[in-house]
């Protein structure tokens, strides 16, 4: 790497499996403030069909207006809301969209949006495991077939795998959370995750 670039920190995910054959597999992958996320080393088995592997980039942030507290499912956001489809004529985070909201903890709480009102009232599917903060994050990574994300192709029946030491995938930007979206359709046999390896750079 140049100069004055350096790793913050390395984070990492261990094996995780299907519950059922053609189901959504995930693995949410943190932001860092102030840090750009790069993926270093990846495992993944697919099953008996070849499947896209789909890197979720963050698409657009926008904040928190007011509090929220822990165990709510409804945070308000500022009217410069963007993410989701970033070719939509609103811009706007939309129903359905994944969205990873910054807690009053700073860990970052991944779920998807169950309606976004015009207000700018959002309700979340999932409780808030902390409170929201006034003026925090929130992040829009709206859904696998939007345009900005990374797909890689998995060969059928097989461990792919890649890896390289700068970095397969960057963040689009500092702070910014990613997902992997992984959806085997048809498949008769269990895909999962062997192994992940992320670091966190100061770029």
């Amino acid at each position: 790497m140049g100069g004055n670039i350096y790793i913050d920190s390395v984070w990492s995910a261990g094996y995780k499996a299907q519950s059922a054959t053609a189901t959504l597999l995930t693995q949410n992958i943190p932001g860092k403030t102030g840090k750009r996320i790069a993926v270093r080393a990846f495992g993944y088995s697919a099953a008996n069909v070849a499947t896209d592997l789909t890197f979720m980039q963050t698409l657009g942030q926008t904040t928190q207006v007011g509090a929220a507290a822990s165990g709510g499912t409804t945070i308000v956001l500022t009217a410069k809301a963007i993410g989701g489809d970033a070719t939509a004529a609103t811009g706007s985070i939309a129903t359905g969209d994944y969205v990873a909201v910054v807690l009053a903890d700073g860990t970052y709480q991944f779920t998807t949006v169950a309606s976004m009102q015009t207000s700018l009232t959002v309700t979340l599917t999932a409780a808030l495991t902390d409170d929201g903060k006034d003026g925090n994050a929130v992040y829009g990574l709206g859904v696998m077939s939007d345009a900005g994300h990374l797909k890689y192709r998995l060969t059928v029946s097989t461990q792919n795998t890649k890896e390289l030491d700068g970095g397969i995938f960057y963040g689009n930007g500092k702070s910014y959370p990613m997902m992997i979206h992984f959806l085997s359709a048809g498949a008769t046999a269990l895909t999962s995750l062997d192994y992940l390896t992320v670091s966190y750079y100061n770029r």
